[in-house]
């Protein structure tokens, strides 16, 4: 069958390399070129000692509705039902020859990290992950090691290797970080050019118009990864803050800090504790500068990082530090608070002046609409900030309800590994006091005053001793 295929799509076929990635536009004929290739890996691979060509391949998609309408109907495309056995309860597909070859295709569906549990039992030649921006990391900590089928007794020098395709991910997504940052030896990675450039691929298999009809009525971050081809953070779920466009509100480059102008730090406790860096411009430009973001950490641990950070970057400067007021609940194992565990590592923090979710929503949304006395947004975050960015882009959101109609949603965020530093975000912008750009001008002194008092009674209860937050002690342990 004589194929055209566009000039990265040509480059990533002919590509020999252990891990070969393929990213586009949808309709760029990704899933087509990875299933012919896996085809010609298979027809090609080696002979045995024997003198027969085997191999066995997985087909990995995020869920088996996924596999059934993509994978399995692309494949097929390539490779006729009658060429072999397709045994559907197993989603399984056999070619062989006696003496001659032996190919197997096993179609799977890995949602999460506990599935990659289904590789523990099978030894594999080559893998196809489809649309690899909706798997887990883990899947290629484990992958690589099972590609040893046959083995190099009965074929010695057999070498087996991982084809990926998928739209671009977020810059947070381990698909962007391995394959475009880190670039691991053996990694290969072709980007095919936008749907709407002259050089779009796959266009002669694609409705006259195609790709111009799929940007009309579509959201901004939906064009920029299903035809542009970049990698945006997009989610069907409605954002919390929409106001956000990263091109407008990420920096081109990597912020530094003033030395010596003030720095406020927002913080977000619980397990997956995250805090957000800040300065502001003589322009009046809120500047994020720095994030860190932890997973399963508790407060003590989380301080000291959080002091190493500050001392590394922010020593010549003052610094006040603004937390979630329900931080000051104790713990049911030692009843200290966040705060107090904080303070024992020499850092001093308050709680921001409410906890009211509208107020905190709404004082970042102002700033994402306005600009600053140099026409510039009124806030800008650092590429550093990739967490912050990827929840401010859509992965901080309301949950879609599954119901018929008109789409409906949740009324609380969902919780996920960019939340918190969504929330620390809002508690900084608090604590700085632009919650008055959305109370028009309340009296947030006030407001400021009468929460210290009753944050210093609570503490008092509980045993400790209240103190103005905003300083660190290098020296303390």
């Amino acid at each position: 069958m004589a194929v055209q295929w566009g000039e990265t799509t040509a480059q990533f076929i002919a590509c020999s390399s252990d891990v070969q990635v393929l990213t586009g536009p949808v309709g760029s004929g990704k899933s087509s070129a990875a299933a012919f290739k896996l085809m010609r890996l298979a027809m090609n691979t080696l002979r045995g000692r024997d003198g027969v060509r085997r191999s066995r391949s997985i087909i990995i998609r995020n869920t088996y509705r996924e596999l059934a309408d993509s994978c399995i109907r692309t494949f097929f495309h390539w490779v006729p039902r009658g060429a072999g056995e397709w045994r559907e309860a197993d989603m399984e597909f056999r070619i062989r020859q006696p003496g001659v070859h032996d190919h197997q295709f096993m179609f799977r569906a890995f949602d999460s990290a506990a599935d990659v549990g289904k590789l523990l039992s099978t030894e594999y030649s080559y893998a196809w992950l489809s649309e690899a921006r909706e798997l887990p990391e883990e899947l290629m900590h484990m992958l690589p090691a099972r590609l040893r089928f046959p083995s190099q007794q009965n074929t010695p020098g057999f070498c087996g290797k991982v084809l990926i395709e998928s739209n671009p991910s977020d810059l947070s997504h381990w698909l962007y970080r391995v394959g475009i940052e880190e670039r691991p030896q053996g990694w290969s990675v072709f980007q095919q050019p936008s749907g709407l450039s002259p050089e779009a691929e796959n266009v002669q298999n694609l409705p006259a118009g195609y790709y111009q009809s799929l940007i009309a009525s579509r959201p901004r971050a939906w064009v920029d990864c299903f035809v542009h081809g970049k990698w945006v953070f997009y989610s069907s779920d409605m954002p919390v803050f929409p106001e956000w466009i990263g091109s407008r509100h990420i920096a081109r480059q990597v912020l530094d800090p003033v030395s010596g102008e003030r720095v406020v730090i927002g913080l977000d406790f619980g397990l997956t504790p995250a805090a957000v860096f800040l300065q502001r411009s003589a322009a009046g430009q809120w500047r994020v500068l720095d994030e860190l973001c932890t997973d399963n950490m508790g407060a003590a641990r989380f301080a000291l990082e959080l002091r190493h950070l500050i001392n590394a970057r922010y020593k010549s400067s003052p610094v006040e530090i603004w937390g979630d007021p329900a931080g000051e609940q104790r713990a049911q194992t030692d009843e200290a608070t966040p705060y107090q565990i904080l303070a024992a590592k020499g850092i001093e923090a308050t709680p921001a002046p409410t906890n009211d979710w509208t107020t905190r929503r709404e004082s970042v949304a102002a700033l994402l609409n306005a600009s600053d006395m140099s026409g510039g947004p009124a806030l800008l975050v650092s590429p550093a900030c990739r967490i912050l960015s990827r929840g401010m882009a859509g992965d901080y959101r309301y949950k879609r309800i599954q119901v018929s109609g008109t789409a409906r949603y949740g009324q609380e965020p969902v919780k996920t590994s960019s939340s918190h530093a969504c929330d620390a975000l809002g508690y900084a912008l608090l604590g700085a006091g632009e919650d008055t750009r959305v109370l028009g001008g309340a009296d947030w002194s006030r407001r400021m005053d009468e929460g210290l008092r009753q944050f210093s009674d609570q503490q008092q209860a509980l045993g400790g001793t209240y103190r103005r937050a905003g300083k660190v002690s290098a020296g303390a342990n």
